[in-house]
């Protein structure tokens, strides 16, 4: 019925509110899937993390384009490093007076953004909800304790699937 109602010649939003009332009245609507309120506030917590990972990732790419946009030579896998920036920061005289405050505010962001994402995975994992599951999980080769978090939070139920 709503494969009818999209490949009509005569459209308007009268004329498919009622073949959708029509639907609803037979019960030709298909079921959705909800997940549930407590799953739904993890997945919310899990999606926070990202964002949360998104932000950092600018913040370094935000250090790394300040040191080239002022001419410092840096050793690049080793920047993020809390010993290597240090340094950096201290022996450095390439380093300018004008973004040191800059590089020291993000370097602080970013690790304030490593432990917020420690504390959210540790409060997931920690979840009674959640723990056999995970604990499961884990068990497959090459599932880690985030792929088995989002695997457990945005799929959800597996038994809801009709098949493989």
């Amino acid at each position: 019925m709503l494969r009818a109602i999209a490949a009509a010649k005569k459209k308007n939003d009268r004329i498919d509110a009622g073949k959708i009332a029509d639907c609803l009245r037979c019960d030709f609507l298909p079921e959705c899937y909800i997940t549930s309120t407590a799953i739904r506030d993890r997945r919310r917590t899990l999606r926070y993390r990202n964002l949360v990972l998104k932000q950092m990732v600018q913040m370094k790419n935000r250090i790394s384009g300040l040191l080239m946009e002022t001419g410092v030579s840096y050793n690049k896998q080793r920047l993020h490093k809390l010993g290597y920036f240090t340094e950096l920061m201290s022996g450095n005289e390439e380093v300018d007076e004008s973004i040191r405050p800059l590089l020291k505010l993000s370097r602080e962001t970013i690790v304030r953004s490593q432990r917020l994402n420690y504390a959210l995975v540790s409060s997931l994992e920690r979840d009674p909800l959640l723990g056999e599951r995970l604990k499961r999980l884990r068990t497959i080769p090459g599932v880690g304790p985030i792929a088995a978090l989002t695997w457990a939070l945005e799929i959800g139920d597996v038994s809801r699937f009709r098949s493989v």
